[in-house]
């Protein structure tokens, strides 16, 4: 009387499996790593970017069924935007808008700081556009002798540009360095707060330029969401046989294929397919 009939330990063992592979499956999901998504990817690629203004693009990207098979290429794309739409990085717009900000200054310092930012990865995937708006956002600062600009430990809002001048390095009260004009510094502070790594003072009297994190978020940020919606649009309008992308995917699921989705530009003759 104490055995229990064939039939429920077989459903008890069922129950069990099931149990132990959905308590697994959760603890496989709860550790996926998402930390690839937290950088940029810009080595080796041109990304050009949208239009920003002027006529939408125009309607129907449409894939030849030669090509496509188009209820399996459906089936896929739903399947792979639902994977990855959990890990997409939504650009939201803010509460406070940025307003724009334009402090005067000659074609000189205008391409001092932009020969300065050139081979910094952080404005690598700005266009043309973002950087002359930074640019623009650029605030004059000047320094005396002797004059501690950055010290060791603080937490720093600011990104500079040496415009002229000599400035002294420290690390730990020792002497690493020197920067002379057209030097930049103190990018970090721009993506998050942290403290500085080192100790800066001018050696003569200096002049530098910065800009601020919350000027260089508000600029960025506007970009980046017209960025998203220009590719939103266009991916809404591709046809697959006779259906509309944007019939196909929800709104979470275009928006994650919107921010997975790179430009890339090609000479006239080039092949793009072949």
């Amino acid at each position: 009387s104490g055995t229990a009939p064939a039939g429920r330990r077989g459903s008890q063992a069922t129950m069990g499996s099931q149990a132990k592979q959905a308590k697994q499956g959760r603890r496989a999901s709860a550790s996926y790593d998402t930390s690839h998504f937290g950088a940029s990817q810009t080595s080796g690629l041109h990304i050009p970017q949208p239009q920003l203004s002027g006529p939408k693009p125009a309607v129907g990207f449409t894939m030849a069924k030669s090509e496509l098979k188009a209820s399996n290429a459906i089936n896929r794309s739903v399947s792979t935007v639902r994977s990855i739409g959990r890990q997409a990085i939504m650009v939201k717009s803010g509460a406070e808008e940025y307003v724009k900000r334009v402090v005067p200054k000659s074609d000189r310092v205008k391409k001092i700081l932009r020969d300065s930012m050139a081979p910094n990865i952080l404005f690598k995937a700005c266009c043309q556009e973002e950087i002359e708006e930074i640019i623009d956002a650029f605030s004059p600062c000047d320094v005396g002798a002797g004059r501690v600009i950055i010290k060791q430990g603080d937490q720093g809002d600011d990104f500079f540009c040496l415009e002229r001048g000599t400035i002294d390095v420290y690390e730990l009260d020792v002497h690493v360095c020197a920067l002379h004009s057209g030097t930049a510094f103190g990018e970090i502070a721009l993506l998050y707060g942290c403290p500085r790594s080192a100790t800066l003072r001018a050696r003569v009297d200096c002049k530098l330029w910065s800009i601020d994190r919350k000027a260089f978020r508000g600029i960025t940020g506007q970009y980046k969401r017209k960025r998203l919606q220009t590719k939103r649009d266009i991916l809404s309008a591709v046809k697959i046989d006779d259906r509309l992308l944007k019939d196909v995917l929800g709104p979470s699921e275009l928006d994650a294929v919107a921010n997975a989705a790179h430009g890339r530009s090609y000479s006239r003759g080039e092949f793009i397919i072949r």
